[in-house]
C-alpha cells in the first residue's frame, strides 16, 4: 500500500496577505487618467507639485500638436508621437487607455518601467 503524504492545513487568520502591488499596464492607465483629468482643464497634483502635460508643440512633426506618451522621462513611442485631431487629446488618451487595457502595448508598457540591467 502507498503512503500518501498530506500536508496540515494553516489557519487562514495567522496569514497575512501582503499588499497587491499594481501591474505596469495598471500604473500606465492610472497615468492616463490624470493625463485625461489634465486635458478636461483639471490640476492634478504630483509629489511637491503639478503633472505635466503630455501634448506638445507639433512643429517637428509637421502637424499643429501632438500627444507624447511617458512615463518619468522614457517615451512609449521614441522619436514619434501620437497625432491629436481634436483640441484637447481626450479621445487619443482614451483611445490608449482602451489599448493597454485591453493588452495590445504591454511590451512597449514593461520596456517603460523595466530597469536596466547593471553591466559587470
Amino acid at each position: 500500500m502507498v503512503l500518501k503524504l498530506v500536508r496540515k492545513k494553516k489557519a487562514i487568520s495567522k496569514i497575512k496577505a501582503k499588499p497587491k502591488r499594481p501591474t505596469n499596464a495598471q500604473r500606465f492607465v492610472i497615468e492616463i487618467d490624470a493625463q485625461i483629468d489634465i486635458a478636461k482643464g483639471k490640476k492634478v497634483k504630483a509629489g511637491r507639485g503639478i503633472k505635466k502635460s503630455w501634448i506638445e508643440d507639433g512643429a517637428d512633426y509637421g502637424v499643429k500638436s501632438v500627444l507624447v506618451p511617458r512615463a518619468g522621462n522614457k517615451k512609449l513611442y521614441p522619436g514619434s508621437a501620437i497625432q491629436i485631431s481634436s483640441g484637447d487629446g481626450v479621445k487619443e488618451l482614451t483611445e490608449l487607455r482602451k489599448d493597454i487595457a485591453a493588452g495590445k502595448l504591454l511590451g512597449k508598457v514593461n520596456a517603460l518601467y523595466r530597469k536596466p540591467k547593471k553591466k559587470t
